[in-house]
């Protein structure tokens, strides 16, 4: 049976001030770990996450690209709260992606009107 497709289509890097928190280069690093069909970066008023997002997924492809149907090891840490009671994970280890597991990026933005309460995804 093979795993679920997923793909994130509302995901928003640290350009969207206050509301994002990861840079886009760790979204894609994460996004390839997890083995996600694709993944749209929708910072808000902007695409300024989308050109590292796309500088990232290059830099993955051209290292698989030289791995030769290896994978790629993408560093990925797993960090917990300290005010909740989770246990800490493993340290950073690398994780082995198939070869063909490289998501899709797209570009987006949220769009937040000042005469609008809805925000629009495009």
């Amino acid at each position: 049976m093979s795993p679920p497709r997923y793909a994130e289509l509302c995901a928003m890097s640290n350009f969207s001030f206050l509301r994002g928190a990861s840079h886009p280069e760790e979204l894609v690093a994460r996004a390839a770990a997890l083995g996600l069909e694709a993944l749209a970066i929708t910072d808000i008023n902007s695409l300024a996450g989308v050109v590292r997002a796309f500088s990232a997924l290059k830099e993955l492809a051209r290292a698989q690209a030289e791995n030769a149907g290896q994978g790629v090891a993408i560093r990925a840490s797993q960090k917990a709260d300290p005010s909740t009671r989770q246990p800490l994970g493993p340290p950073a280890r690398a994780e082995a992606v198939a070869p063909a597991r490289l998501p899709r990026l797209i570009v987006g933005a949220r769009l937040v009107l000042q005469d609008s309460p809805v925000h629009w995804l495009a």
